[in-house]
């Protein structure tokens, strides 16, 4: 687009108008601003997801390959990212959020299958903080505000106990909301949750009575969600998040989660 152009458009539509001339001027003005509107706003925003998407995609890749913070293995894996789009507003540009890293212990960040005061160990690296724990996974603070976690400890027995899983992520979100609200960041995040190597993995869930009952096995290798927005750090952690666990639970052959009850999600106790 020629951006001289459809400003010099611009200009002389504002002159037109002062000029009493309304009718035609404000007509062509929706035009021109339609036509700015979509290069700076829809097509940046469209350049942004390309980024995110291929971030995500590098970074499993490199999960899978062994390259992260701590030894994994070939094993199952659930993969989490919450990613804010002004990470990547600017190609290769060395951005912060704005973090204070000296207090990164008050971040609260853990492993997902870690309880608080558990145990599991801290490392400051050059792109972030990172909390880690032996055979059960990491989370990891970038100071672009990325956020990302790697949980083995779930999968360890052979299935996916649904409440497990959607509790961890909720309550990881819940808390990256509150870490990132101390620098009020403005405009989009995304959330991505995969789920790696889970092969004849059953899907685990309480019936009405309180019983745990058993799906027939997943029968493809991976299962990979499709992201979802969110239009604002402050989105309802609960709601956002529920088409995503949705899909889940159609994979194994639900219509929606069984942990939502009037649209509201009701933690395992």
């Amino acid at each position: 687009m020629n951006y001289e152009k459809q400003f010099e458009l611009l200009k002389e539509e504002i002159k037109e108008l002062e000029e009493g001339k309304v009718k035609n001027s404000l007509t062509r003005l929706e035009n021109i601003l339609a036509c700015l509107h979509n290069e700076f706003v829809v097509r940046r925003e469209e350049k942004v997801r390309i980024r995110i998407d291929e971030h995500i995609n590098q970074r499993i890749s490199e999960i899978r390959s062994g390259k992260t913070v701590m030894t994994l293995g070939d094993v199952p894996k659930l993969v989490v990212h919450f990613i804010p789009f002004s990470a990547f507003e600017f190609e290769k540009l060395n951005y912060e959020i704005g973090l204070n890293f000296k207090n990164y212990q008050g971040f609260n960040l853990k492993p997902l299958y870690v309880a608080v005061g558990d145990g599991y160990n801290y490392r400051v690296d050059k792109d972030g903080v990172c909390a880690y724990k032996d055979l059960y996974g990491y989370s990891k603070l970038y100071s672009t505000g990325i956020f990302e976690a790697v949980e083995l400890g779930m999968f360890s027995y052979n299935a996916i106990y649904s409440s497990l899983v959607e509790t961890e992520i909720l309550e990881a979100l819940e808390t990256y909301q509150k870490v990132l609200n101390k620098v009020e960041p403005k405009g989009n995040f995304l959330v991505s949750v995969q789920l790696l190597n889970i092969k004849e993995f059953p899907l685990i869930y309480r019936n009405e009575i309180g019983l745990d009952n058993s799906t027939k096995p997943y029968r493809e290798e991976d299962l990979i969600l499709r992201p979802i927005v969110l239009s604002s750090i402050n989105d309802s952690a609960d709601l956002a998040i529920k088409p995503m666990f949705d899909e889940l639970w159609r994979a194994f052959g639900f219509t929606e989660s069984k942990n939502y009850v009037n649209g509201e999600y009701v933690r395992d106790k």
